[in-house]
């Protein structure tokens, strides 16, 4: 699945496969063309990440394969495990 990060009106048309999933406090031209909308209080931010971080090493969703094998480009993998773990 491919992961599209954008801070901006993107002029890209999507895979027809893709899915777009908008985390917003306010609404936006992606928010239409999304499939979920996220409308997320302002400063939560941080405990979204951390529970999506939470997920995706707890249910290894993950390419843990890359990240021993390429670990001098994935810095920090060890630390975030042990901080979304507890």
């Amino acid at each position: 699945m491919a992961t599209m990060f954008t801070s901006g009106p993107s002029s890209k048309k999507l895979p027809q496969r893709a899915k777009l999933v908008v985390i917003d406090p306010y609404r936006t031209r992606h928010s239409e063309v999304s499939r979920l909308v996220s409308a997320i209080n302002p400063g939560t931010d941080a405990a979204l990440a951390l529970g999506l971080m939470h997920v995706i090493i707890n249910e290894n969703l993950f390419d843990a394969d890359y990240v021993s094998r390429c670990h001098y480009r994935v810095r920090g993998a060890e630390g975030s495990r042990a901080a979304v773990s507890a």
